[in-house]
């Protein structure tokens, strides 16, 4: 059935003048800069989806990422070119001399989920042996997979595998071995462990029953759903909170504004759904209630803050540095304790939002960037009687690189400020920790723009200048911060493609971030993956073609995508994806017949309960079919347990040439509880030779 879209929905924000309808239909960074003015709203097992349930149609399969093309990962080897086997092109090839031979391949970092490595040799009609072994230290080795008896022809082989900690991949090939390896294909799967979520903050004002189906007809037992507001919502997870908690959320992040405000203005906001303090203690018991771990946003403001806009509270405009410091720390310490107090105990607290540029900004404010915005409390000169945490990046550019110049110090002095203003957040967050037996992880959140807006213009950056900044940022703070408190437990990353670039810009930020703070853990903090609208402009996404069309399916795909992006980042280090305003981006619906859209399903569906040995390459002499293997290797993931299953093939094709591929189903045994889907096709590529094969 058509489902109403709701009103106040993101895809109804109103349009900036100029801006595509693209960029306005999903993007919250575009509805935040134009539509401030609007009001704002404030361990259950997952389940194997029912079909038809949600709105649209779409269809995902666990996530597999091949880590030996990313530039983080490095191959030697004693004879040959190492690289050309894991540089993701088969054109090319490792060619050891003849003898014995071994590839050894760094990748970089631990990695608790690689669990199966797929290689290409040169030759699909010889005779391949080898033997895979892998390593956490470079010393002690673990047999992966031993086919040095392999007595029969083939050019590609799959081999699962469990190995928690791998750093190292080593492959020996016997003396007498036939070619090189043109491919050595590494996958990384999902760690079951990844926390995904969302900023569902606008839950606090949402009067929709959302349900797995439109309606709740049928009901679906065990998924949860039903209205916010409704009698008991809060103590069964009736509500949206639990739907998603039931179908692959695991987080919710909730903002918190001192005292609401119109931005445009200043006047209060009373509305029920705002952020204030009060309003974000009830909407966290529903959260909790639902199952959900708790994660706090302080944009220590009184409305919006980002790299654009970062505003201090009205009643903190006057305070002088030294006060200011004091009174971050008693809010954030009051605020996060009440929680605790409340039964509602946030497992993660970021200290400010996107403050890549700062925050609090306070006399500084003209030295921050070209690009900010200038609202009610600038207008109104509240910024001008105290300095506050804004980075002075146009002290950065004056200084020309001269680290020494009066100008850079001044850069790195304001920088220090912003450290202080963190730590005092820092500090009340361990405070809270030490007085009630928590383990609150403290956060901070960060938006890399390489595209920013100036009047009606877009302004595209150089990635590598921005980059530069990054690491001048994070390293300073890191020094600054490792001289007080310490450093935050986690990294927030915030990803809009018309706003952070490409997938490989983000990546790289993230992987050399994790490099520069060993131990911290890093996520995407906000993202808005599209579900309609098309590709207008290459700077519109910078990861699909000019004219790309966005779909429901397309929506899970980019989340996957962004889910498997985290998830490489090396030691474990990455940990979970959240689209911002989740209600906006992935439900549908108003009244009684709220849903969420099948795109939902990426959040179960992109985790793998099996993973399988699904590729069998096969040689037959011509004219010939060989005869196809009645099982295959498949791995469960939660015990390390590698059975052989049985196939059920297709029958060959009666028209089959020279190469053909026959299609298979593993008969495989998953759990029927648990997040996840099970992985059951295989393929077979047949390759026929004239004359006998060796």
């Amino acid at each position: 059935m058509a489902i109403p879209r709701r009103p106040g929905s993101r895809n109804n924000f109103p349009r900036a003048p100029g801006s595509s309808p693209l960029n306005t239909m999903t993007n919250p960074r575009m509805s935040r800069l134009f539509s401030r003015s609007a009001p704002i709203f404030a361990a259950t097992a997952i389940l194997p989806l029912i079909a038809h349930g949600l709105e649209g149609t779409a269809t995902y399969s666990p996530a597999e990422s091949n880590v030996a093309g990313k530039y983080w990962v490095k191959g030697e080897s004693g004879s040959g070119n190492a690289a050309t086997a894991i540089d993701g092109d088969l054109d090319t090839a490792w060619n050891p001399d003849a003898g014995d031979a071994v590839l050894t391949v760094d990748l970089g970092g631990a990695y608790d989920s690689i669990h199966k490595v797929r290689l290409h040799f040169s030759d699909d009609n010889a005779v391949h042996r080898y033997r895979l072994q892998g390593s956490s230290d470079g010393e002690n080795w673990k047999l992966l997979a031993d086919r040095s008896e392999r007595s029969s022809p083939g050019g590609v082989f799959t081999d699962v595998f469990s190995q928690p900690g791998m750093r190292q991949l080593r492959l020996e090939l016997p003396d007498g071995h036939r070619g090189g390896v043109r491919e050595m294909e590494i996958i990384n799967y999902l760690r079951p462990d990844m926390k995904n979520g969302s900023d569902t903050s606008e839950q606090g004002g949402d009067n929709t029953a959302y349900h797995y189906h439109a309606g709740n007809e049928p009901p679906v037992e065990g998924i949860r759903g039903g209205r916010y507001r409704d009698p008991g919502s809060i103590e069964s997870g009736n509500n949206f909170f639990g739907l998603t908690k039931d179908l692959g959320w695991d987080v919710t992040r909730l903002r918190v504004w001192n005292d609401p405000r119109n931005e445009g203005n200043g006047d209060r906001s009373g509305y029920p759904g705002n952020c204030s303090p009060e309003n974000t203690l009830r909407v966290a018991k529903a959260v909790v209630g639902a199952g959900q771990e708790l994660a706090i946003d302080f944009h220590y403001s009184d409305s919006w803050s980002d790299p654009q806009n970062q505003p201090k509270p009205y009643a903190w405009a006057g305070l002088g540095f030294d006060e200011l410091q004091q009174t971050v720390h008693d809010f954030t310490h009051d605020f996060v304790a009440k929680l605790v107090e409340q039964g509602t105990t946030p497992g993660i607290v970021a200290i400010g939002n996107e403050i890549t540029n700062g925050m609090m900004w306070g006399s500084e404010y003209d030295l921050v960037t070209p690009y900010v915005d200038h609202h009610h409390y600038y207008t109104s000169g509240l910024h001008k009687p105290a300095p506050g945490g804004g980075v002075k990046w146009l002290k950065h550019e004056e200084a020309e690189g001269d680290t020494d110049s009066p100008a850079y110090k001044e850069f790195l002095e304001s920088i220090r400020n912003l450290a202080l203003l963190i730590d005092a957040g820092n500090r009340a967050i361990r405070r809270v920790n030490a007085e009630h037996g928590t383990d609150i992880e403290s956060q901070l959140h960060f938006a890399f723009n390489v595209f920013e807006r100036k009047g009606d213009q877009i302004v595209a950056l150089d990635t590598e200048e921005v980059f530069e900044r990054v690491m001048t940022l994070v390293n300073t703070l890191k020094s600054e911060l490792g001289s007080r408190s310490g450093m935050v437990d986690r990294i927030g990353i915030s990803y809009y493609p018309d706003w952070h670039g490409s997938y490989d810009t983000l990546q790289k930020n993230l992987v050399e971030i994790s490099r520069a703070l060993p131990g911290v853990t890093l996520n995407i903090a906000e993202c808005s993956p599209k579900f309609r609208g098309r590709v207008g402009t290459p700077r519109d996404d910078l990861n699909h073609p000019v004219g790309f069309q966005y779909s429901i399916q397309s929506q899970g795909d980019d989340t996957i995508d962004l889910m498997k992006l985290i998830n490489d980042i090396p030691n474990n280090a990455g940990d979970g994806v959240w689209p911002w305003a989740g209600t906006r981006v992935f439900a549908t619906g108003r009244g009684d017949d709220g849903t969420l859209r099948a795109s939902f399903k990426a959040w179960n569906d992109a985790f793998a309960k099996n993973v399988l040995e699904d590729r069998i390459s096969l040689v037959a002499p011509a004219g010939e079919d060989p005869a196809l293997p009645e099982t295959v290797r498949s791995l469960d993931p939660a015990t390390g347990e590698v059975r052989e299953v049985p196939v059920k093939w297709d029958p060959a094709p009666e028209d089959a040439g020279t190469d053909y591929t026959v299609k298979g189903e593993a008969q495989v045994e998953v759990p029927a509880e648990g997040r996840g889907e099970a992985m059951t096709a295989v393929t077979a590529v047949v390759t026929r030779i004239p004359g006998p094969t060796e």
